[in-house]
C-alpha cells in the first residue's frame, strides 16, 4: 500500500478532512457551478428570462436522474476502493475501477437513447405547458447528448479523490467549471444561442473533465493502475458498486421525483412562474449545500479505510468533526438566506414578480437548514461503513418517506406556502431519526471493549482464586492487525507471578475467533498448576464467544507436557487457515473439539 492511503490511518483527522474535503467542496461547489452558472446567464436573456428559467426547471428533474448514476458509480466505486484499501487489498481496488468506466457509458449511452425518444412525453409529465415546453426542449435535448460526460467526470472525480489524489479531482472540477462559464458567455450573449448556447457549454466543460479523468488512467500517473482486463464487466464488482452507491443513487432519484411532485404543486398552487422560483431556490440551496455534500466526499475515504481496519476511534472521530464543520457551513447559509434574500435572488433574474415568489419561498424553504448536517453527514458515515441499505432508508427519509406526504398534505392546507415549508418539515424529522440511528451505531463499537473489560475482571478474579494473589489484567488493541492483547505482568513477591500475554483475533463482525498465546509463565512451579490456569482462562473466553483453536507458546515447560498428554499435538499449518503470526518458529497446538 502507497503512502497517500497509509496515511489514512494514521495522520490527524483534522489535517486528513483539510486534505481531502476541501478538494471535493471545490470539486461539488465547481459540479453544482454548472447547472447555477446556466440559471443565472439563462435568467437574464433579455425578453424571455422568466420562461426560460421556468423551462430550465421543468428539466431538473431529468438532469437530476443523470447525477444520480453518476453518484451511483462514482461513490460505490469510491468507497470500494477506500474499504479495499483499508483491507490492504489493492489488486481489488484496481480491478474496480476498468468496470466503473464501461458501466458509465453503458448507462449513458441508455439515457441518451431513451430521453431522445420519449423527450416531449417526459418533459409533459414533469410539468411542461405549452409555454414553456420550448425552451426545455431546446435546452435539455442536447445536455441528453452528453449524457457519458456527465457520468463519466462525475464517477472520475470520485474515484480520483479515493485513488489518493484529491487535489487533481477538484483541479479538473475546476478547470470544466471555468470552460462552461466562459462558453455560456460566449454561446448565449456572444453568438445569441440563447438556451442552447448554455447546453452546448455544459456539454463540452462536462467532456473536458472526462477526457482529462481518463488520461489521469491511460499516461500510468494514478497510485492505483489501470489494466484494460478489468473493463469486462465483473458480477461481483457491479453489485459491489451497486450496493454501496445505491444510497445515494435513491436519493436523487427520489429527488428528482420530488421535483416532479414539485412542479405539479407549484404548477398547481402558483403557475409556472413558481417553477421558475423553485427553480432558483433550488441553485442557491444547493450553493449552501455543496460544501457539506463535498465535505462527506471528503470523509467518505478516511471513515471507509479505518473501518475496513476497525480503526472506529478515528472512524467516529471523523464523523465528529464533519457534523460539526457541516452545522456551521448550514448555519451561516441559513442567516444569509434570512438576512439578504433580495442579493442572491437578484443574481438569477431581475423580474419583480419572480422576484417577490421566490425570496418568500426561499426563506421558507430553508427553515430547517441548520439541522440537516446531522441528517447528510449520519447518511454518509452509514454509507461510508459499507452499510448499503441502513445508508439508503436515511437518504428516503428526508427525499422520499416524509418529504413526499408532506408535498401531498400541506399545500391543500396552506396552499403555495404548504409547497415552500415541506421540505423543512421533512430536514427537521429526518435529522432526529439519524441522529438516533447514529447514536445506536457509536454503541455498538463499545460492545467489544466491554466484553474485554468483563474478560479481563474475570481473569483476575481467577488468579485471586487460584494463586490468592491481585492481578492486573488489561487490554489494548491493534485494530487494523485484527486482534487485541490481553496482558498482565506482575507480582506480589518472587515466589508467586503470573505473566499472561495473549492475543484475541477477531473476524469482520468482532467475534473473537481463535486465541494465540504467546506467552505464558507461573509461580510457584506446582504440577497441574498451569495447566489448571489455562483450563480456566478457556472457560472464561468460551462464556464469551466460540474459540476454535488455540495456539500456545508458553515458557513453562510442564504446561506444554500437559497439552501433549491431553492429545493436542503440534500443527505448523496454520498458514493454511490464514493465521499471520510471526514468529520464527510457530509452537501451536491444536484443540482437538468436534468443532475443530
Amino acid at each position: 500500500m502507497n503512502n497517500s492511503q497509509q496515511v489514512l490511518g494514521t495522520e490527524s483527522i483534522g489535517k486528513l478532512l483539510l486534505k481531502y474535503s476541501v478538494p471535493a467542496i471545490i470539486g461539488m461547489m465547481v459540479n453544482a457551478l454548472y447547472n447555477v452558472v446556466d440559471r443565472m446567464f439563462i435568467g437574464n436573456i433579455p425578453g424571455v428570462g422568466p420562461l426560460a428559467i421556468t423551462g430550465l426547471g421543468v428539466t431538473m428533474p431529468i438532469m437530476t436522474i443523470i447525477l444520480a448514476f453518476g453518484m451511483l458509480i462514482g461513490v460505490g466505486s469510491a468507497t470500494n476502493i477506500s474499504i479495499k484499501l483499508g483491507q490492504k487489498r489493492k489488486e481489488e481496488a484496481e480491478s474496480i475501477i476498468g468496470n466503473a468506466i464501461s458501466l458509465s457509458v453503458i448507462i449513458g449511452i441508455l439515457i441518451t437513447v431513451i430521453g431522445i425518444l420519449f423527450s416531449n412525453s417526459i418533459l409533459k409529465a414533469f410539468g411542461a405547458s405549452d409555454a414553456t415546453l420550448v425552451y426545455a426542449k431546446a435546452y435539455i435535448s442536447i445536455i441528453l447528448f452528453g449524457s457519458v460526460f456527465n457520468i463519466l467526470g462525475m464517477m472520475f472525480n470520485n474515484i480520483i479523490r479515493g485513488d489518493g489524489n484529491p487535489k487533481l479531482s477538484a483541479i479538473i472540477m475546476t478547470v470544466g467549471c471555468a470552460t462552461n462559464i466562459v462558453l455560456d458567455a460566449l454561446f448565449i450573449f456572444g453568438f445569441n444561442m440563447g438556451i442552447q448556447g448554455a447546453a452546448f457549454a455544459t456539454v463540452i466543460s462536462q467532456a473536458v473533465t472526462a477526457l482529462w479523468g481518463i488520461s489521469y488512467y491511460l499516461r500510468g500517473k494514478s497510485n492505483l493502475k489501470f489494466r484494460k482486463s478489468s473493463l469486462k464487466l465483473n458480477k461481483n464488482i457491479i453489485k459491489a458498486i451497486c450496493a454501496i452507491g445505491s444510497a445515494p443513487f435513491a436519493m436523487q432519484i427520489a429527488a428528482s421525483m420530488i421535483q416532479v411532485l414539485n412542479n405539479q404543486a407549484l404548477s398547481t398552487y402558483g403557475g409556472d412562474l413558481s417553477i421558475g422560483a423553485m427553480a432558483t431556490i433550488s441553485s442557491i440551496a444547493m450553493i449552501f449545500l455543496m460544501p457539506s455534500f463535498g465535505l462527506v466526499q471528503g470523509m467518505q475515504p478516511i471513515v471507509g479505510f479505518n473501518y475496513g481496519a476497525k480503526n472506529y476511534d478515528r472512524a467516529k472521530k471523523t464523523f465528529i468533526i464533519s457534523v460539526l464543520a457541516s452545522t456551521s457551513f448550514f448555519v451561516v447559509g441559513a442567516l444569509v438566506i434570512q438576512i439578504a434574500p433580495q442579493v442572491l435572488v437578484g443574481m438569477f433574474n431581475k423580474d419583480a414578480e419572480l422576484m417577490n415568489i421566490t425570496i418568500n419561498g426561499l426563506r421558507k424553504y430553508t427553515l430547517a437548514l441548520p439541522m440537516i448536517g446531522i441528517s447528510i453527514v449520519g447518511t454518509n458515515y452509514i454509507q461510508s461503513t459499507g452499510r448499503a441499505k441502513m445508508a439508503m432508508v436515511l437518504s428516503l427519509l428526508r427525499q422520499v418517506i416524509i418529504l413526499i406526504p408532506m408535498i401531498l398534505i400541506l399545500p391543500k392546507f396552506l396552499g403555495l406556502d404548504g409547497v415552500w415549508f415541506a421540505q423543512p418539515t421533512a430536514d427537521a424529522i429526518s435529522s432526529i431519526l439519524t441522529a438516533i440511528v447514529i447514536f445506536k451505531e457509536f454503541r455498538s463499537y463499545e460492545k467489544t471493549e466491554d466484553k474485554l473489560e468483563e474478560i479481563c475482571q474475570k481473569l483476575n478474579k481467577l488468579i485471586r482464586d487460584i494463586l490468592y494473589m491481585e492481578a492486573k489484567f488489561s487490554y489494548y488493541g491493534l485494530a487494523h492487525d485484527g486482534y487485541y492483547t490481553i496482558h498482565n505482568k506482575n507480582k506480589s513477591k518472587e515466589d508467586k507471578k503470573i505473566d499472561l500475554n495473549m492475543r484475541l483475533y477477531f473476524d469482520e463482525k468482532d467475534n473473537f475467533i481463535y486465541t494465540y498465546i504467546l506467552w505464558f509463565s507461573v509461580s510457584p512451579k506446582r504440577v497441574g498448576l498451569g495447566s489448571k490456569i489455562i483450563n480456566e482462562l478457556i472457560k472464561v473466553l468460551e462464556s464469551y464467544t466460540h474459540i476454535e483453536f488455540i495456539i500456545i507458546h508458553p515458557k513453562d515447560k510442564e504446561v506444554k507436557k500437559f497439552w501433549m498428554k491431553n492429545n493436542f499435538k503440534d500443527d505448523l499449518r496454520l498458514w493454511d487457515k490464514g493465521i499471520e503470526i510471526n514468529t520464527r518458529r510457530i509452537l501451536s497446538f491444536y484443540i482437538k473439539k468436534e468443532y475443530a
